[in-house]
């Protein structure tokens, strides 16, 4: 939690500094993933959720080396070089979650 508030922090004074505006509101998709979640529980609700973990720090990952590799505002390529790490370790963190839900629902 501490990690994506500190980035989202330093993110947003990016964003202002560019006159850019940051999303208030889920999109769509995240929308529906939520509303999916929602009527979930238990075990059903484990495997989706870190599912979905996976699935979006895999598309972080993709995002932000993109950014690493061909991004031309500097502070956001230092920003998305400097987050990286962090978002790969949240996302083996997930990888390794998911699979040991999984290997507990095959038993």
């Amino acid at each position: 939690m501490h990690d994506h508030t500190a980035a989202n922090t330093e993110l947003a004074g990016i964003a202002t500094g560019l006159n850019v505006e940051t999303p208030k509101t889920l999109d769509d998709d995240h929308q529906r993933i939520r509303d999916r979640l929602r009527n979930m529980h238990g075990k059903d609700f484990d495997r989706q959720y870190m599912q979905i973990m996976v699935e979006d720090h895999d598309q972080a990952v993709k995002l932000f080396r993109q950014e690493v590799s061909s991004g031309h505002d500097p502070k956001l390529k230092q920003f998305a070089q400097n987050s990286l790490p962090t978002i790969e370790q949240h996302q083996k963190m997930a990888l390794d979650l998911s699979r040991r839900l999984s290997e507990t629902a095959a038993r």
